[in-house]
């Protein structure tokens, strides 16, 4: 399961990489500001899901319900 900060972290890569064209900055730049409350949201969906699937260890959902109080969704 994805960290919920991977994404964000890798769109604020692409702004500050020199090869990443001005356009593509942009549009992440925009996601940015737009769909940061969509991409933790998504990111609690996903754990929720983990937590309820039988085929995911224990292990994983400990470690998916403390991300989930740590973003205050449980």
């Amino acid at each position: 399961m994805a960290d919920p900060g991977h994404r964000e972290r890798g769109l604020k890569a692409a702004i500050k990489n020199p090869r990443v064209s001005e356009e593509a900055k942009q549009r992440d730049r925009e996601i940015l500001e737009n769909d940061a409350d969509e991409i933790v949201l998504c990111s609690a969906g996903g754990y929720k899901a983990a937590i309820n699937n039988p085929h995911v260890s224990e292990k994983a959902k400990d470690r998916d319900r403390r991300k989930l109080h740590d973003m205050g969704e449980i």
